[in-house]
């Protein structure tokens, strides 16, 4: 019996050697490295211009950038999931307010709830039970 590896034409199996996966693929439980680094990551981009945005769990991983010359309000909901994290980039000349939704902690060292100015890059990490660090290029 003879099975093809994962990485040939026909399906296959994934073999201890080196191969190469093509396509779109998708885990529905957690994958786990042994402490190997990970190559050839980018992060998406999720480019906002209204005023106002709610953060959902799509965003995991994402730079929302907003662009808007108004201020903007970004609402972290509480379905976002332990570990959840963004960076947040103020495109424009409106500044940002991070805003908690119900049930949500946030958490800044300075207290502080918006962006600093154009170009800020802030990052928001759920750091379990909707406790939400807010940290980053952060002002009032």
């Amino acid at each position: 019996l003879n099975i093809p590896d994962a990485s040939a034409t026909a399906r296959g199996v994934v073999t201890t050697g080196s191969q190469t996966f093509e396509g779109e693929k998708t885990f529905k439980q957690n994958v786990i490295g042994d402490g190997a680094a990970l190559y050839g990551f980018e992060a998406s981009l999720n480019n906002k211009t209204g005023t106002t945005y709610t953060l959902v769990a799509l965003d995991m991983g994402k730079v929302v950038t907003l662009d808007n010359s108004s201020s903007i309000t970004v609402t972290i909901s509480n379905n976002l999931g332990d570990g959840f994290n963004c960076l947040i980039v103020q495109k424009g000349t409106g500044k940002i307010t991070i805003s908690a939704g119900t049930g949500v902690t946030l958490i800044n060292r300075q207290s502080h709830t918006k962006t600093a100015g154009q170009y800020a890059v802030v990052t928001i990490v759920n750091i379990g039970t909707n406790q939400v660090i807010l940290a980053g290029d952060t002002g009032n």
